[in-house]
Protein backbone atom coordinates (compact mmCIF):
# COMPACT_ATOMS: atom_id res chain seq x y z
CA UNK A 1 0.00 0.00 0.00
CA UNK A 2 1.35 3.32 -1.02
CA UNK A 3 2.45 5.85 2.13
CA UNK A 4 -0.21 8.27 2.76
CA UNK A 5 -3.33 6.39 1.61
CA UNK A 6 -5.51 5.49 4.77
CA UNK A 7 -5.66 2.08 4.81
CA UNK A 8 -9.50 0.20 5.24
CA UNK A 9 -9.27 0.78 8.72
CA UNK A 10 -9.83 4.44 9.09
CA UNK A 11 -12.83 4.94 7.28
CA UNK A 12 -16.27 2.91 7.32
CA UNK A 13 -17.26 0.83 4.28
CA UNK A 14 -20.45 1.03 3.07
CA UNK A 15 -21.88 -2.71 4.01
CA UNK A 16 -21.02 -1.64 7.70
CA UNK A 17 -23.07 1.13 8.65
CA UNK A 18 -22.60 2.77 12.23
CA UNK A 19 -24.69 0.70 14.82
CA UNK A 20 -27.80 2.41 16.60
CA UNK A 21 -26.05 2.41 19.40
CA UNK A 22 -22.92 4.28 18.49
CA UNK A 23 -24.96 6.83 16.92
CA UNK A 24 -26.73 7.72 19.53
CA UNK A 25 -23.86 7.29 22.44
CA UNK A 26 -22.11 10.19 20.03
CA UNK A 27 -24.81 12.12 19.57
CA UNK A 28 -26.07 12.29 23.55
CA UNK A 29 -22.05 13.31 23.95
CA UNK A 30 -22.53 16.18 21.22
CA UNK A 31 -25.63 17.03 22.69
CA UNK A 32 -24.09 17.51 26.34
CA UNK A 33 -21.17 19.00 24.89
CA UNK A 34 -23.66 21.65 23.35
CA UNK A 35 -25.61 22.32 26.03
CA UNK A 36 -22.33 23.00 28.07
CA UNK A 37 -21.16 25.11 25.52
CA UNK A 38 -24.47 27.14 25.08
CA UNK A 39 -24.51 27.54 29.12
CA UNK A 40 -20.89 28.73 28.84
CA UNK A 41 -21.85 31.68 26.10
CA UNK A 42 -25.23 32.29 28.02
CA UNK A 43 -22.54 33.49 31.47
CA UNK A 44 -20.01 34.87 29.36
CA UNK A 45 -22.31 37.07 27.17
CA UNK A 46 -24.06 38.37 30.41
CA UNK A 47 -20.85 38.24 32.89
CA UNK A 48 -18.89 40.47 29.69
CA UNK A 49 -21.64 42.71 29.52
CA UNK A 50 -22.09 43.08 33.05
CA UNK A 51 -18.48 44.33 33.81
CA UNK A 52 -18.77 46.37 30.36
CA UNK A 53 -22.06 48.30 31.81
CA UNK A 54 -20.23 48.61 35.37
CA UNK A 55 -16.48 49.48 34.78
CA UNK A 56 -15.81 52.98 33.48
CA UNK A 57 -12.92 51.94 31.44
CA UNK A 58 -14.48 49.43 28.99
CA UNK A 59 -16.19 50.51 26.11
CA UNK A 60 -19.61 49.93 25.76
CA UNK A 61 -19.16 48.60 22.31
CA UNK A 62 -18.18 45.24 24.00
CA UNK A 63 -21.91 44.87 25.17
CA UNK A 64 -22.70 44.12 21.58
CA UNK A 65 -20.56 41.08 20.90
CA UNK A 66 -21.40 39.88 24.37
CA UNK A 67 -24.78 40.01 23.79
CA UNK A 68 -24.59 38.34 20.93
CA UNK A 69 -23.14 35.26 22.29
CA UNK A 70 -25.32 35.29 24.87
CA UNK A 71 -28.29 35.13 22.61
CA UNK A 72 -26.42 32.51 20.55
CA UNK A 73 -26.70 29.90 23.80
CA UNK A 74 -29.87 31.04 24.80
CA UNK A 75 -31.64 30.34 21.26
CA UNK A 76 -29.74 27.31 21.24
CA UNK A 77 -30.65 26.02 24.72
CA UNK A 78 -34.42 26.78 23.59
CA UNK A 79 -34.48 24.87 20.15
CA UNK A 80 -32.87 22.15 21.74
CA UNK A 81 -35.57 21.96 24.49
CA UNK A 82 -37.92 22.49 21.45
CA UNK A 83 -39.15 25.81 23.29
CA UNK A 84 -39.48 27.93 20.28
CA UNK A 85 -43.22 27.84 19.77
CA UNK A 86 -44.07 30.11 16.96
CA UNK A 87 -41.21 30.05 15.19
CA UNK A 88 -40.50 26.53 15.41
CA UNK A 89 -41.21 25.79 11.58
CA UNK A 90 -38.22 27.77 10.80
CA UNK A 91 -36.32 27.35 14.21
CA UNK A 92 -34.11 24.13 12.56
CA UNK A 93 -33.33 26.41 9.49
CA UNK A 94 -32.57 29.38 11.77
CA UNK A 95 -30.14 27.26 13.85
CA UNK A 96 -27.92 25.58 11.20
CA UNK A 97 -28.07 29.64 9.74
CA UNK A 98 -26.84 30.67 12.79
CA UNK A 99 -24.33 28.21 13.67
CA UNK A 100 -22.86 28.18 10.19
CA UNK A 101 -22.56 31.75 10.49
CA UNK A 102 -20.86 31.68 14.26
CA UNK A 103 -18.27 28.98 12.49
CA UNK A 104 -17.38 31.55 10.01
CA UNK A 105 -17.48 34.87 12.23
CA UNK A 106 -15.65 32.78 14.78
CA UNK A 107 -12.95 31.43 12.84
CA UNK A 108 -12.00 34.41 10.98
CA UNK A 109 -11.95 36.75 13.65
CA UNK A 110 -9.95 34.33 16.06
CA UNK A 111 -7.43 34.10 13.51
CA UNK A 112 -7.24 37.73 12.97
CA UNK A 113 -7.14 38.14 16.38
CA UNK A 114 -4.34 35.79 17.19
CA UNK A 115 -2.32 37.32 14.40
CA UNK A 116 -3.22 40.51 16.64
CA UNK A 117 -2.11 39.08 19.58
CA UNK A 118 1.30 37.33 18.63
CA UNK A 119 2.50 41.34 17.57
CA UNK A 120 1.08 43.06 21.05
CA UNK A 121 3.04 43.39 23.83
CA UNK A 122 -0.15 43.57 26.27
CA UNK A 123 -2.14 40.96 25.05
CA UNK A 124 -6.09 40.04 26.01
CA UNK A 125 -7.61 37.02 26.47
CA UNK A 126 -11.30 37.97 26.77
CA UNK A 127 -11.62 38.33 22.80
CA UNK A 128 -9.80 35.28 21.98
CA UNK A 129 -11.31 33.69 24.47
CA UNK A 130 -14.85 34.71 23.33
CA UNK A 131 -14.17 33.74 19.79
CA UNK A 132 -13.07 29.99 20.53
CA UNK A 133 -16.52 29.88 22.37
CA UNK A 134 -18.67 31.30 18.95
CA UNK A 135 -16.23 28.83 16.57
CA UNK A 136 -16.67 25.96 19.06
CA UNK A 137 -20.80 26.71 19.63
CA UNK A 138 -20.72 26.38 15.89
CA UNK A 139 -19.01 23.35 15.17
CA UNK A 140 -20.50 21.30 17.90
CA UNK A 141 -24.00 22.95 16.75
CA UNK A 142 -23.48 21.76 12.85
CA UNK A 143 -22.31 18.18 14.09
CA UNK A 144 -25.62 17.88 16.10
CA UNK A 145 -27.64 18.92 13.33
CA UNK A 146 -25.34 15.82 11.44
CA UNK A 147 -26.08 14.00 14.19
CA UNK A 148 -29.61 14.05 14.12
CA UNK A 149 -30.21 12.65 10.62
CA UNK A 150 -27.56 10.02 11.21
CA UNK A 151 -29.64 8.67 14.19
CA UNK A 152 -32.64 8.41 12.10
CA UNK A 153 -31.00 6.61 9.64
CA UNK A 154 -29.23 4.29 11.49
CA UNK A 155 -32.86 3.54 13.17
CA UNK A 156 -34.77 2.74 10.12
CA UNK A 157 -31.92 1.89 7.26
CA UNK A 158 -32.34 4.62 4.75
CA UNK A 159 -31.56 7.69 3.91
CA UNK A 160 -33.34 10.49 4.84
Amino acid sequence: MPIGLPSNGFRRSPERPNSLAHVLLVRTAARVGLVGLSILNVLFGVGVAALAAATAGIPLWVMAPAAAVAAQGLYTLLWMGNRLGPVRPLSHRLFVLGESVALLVGVGALAIAIGNQLSASDPEYGPLTLLTLVALHGVVGLFVVRQRGTTARAATGRNL
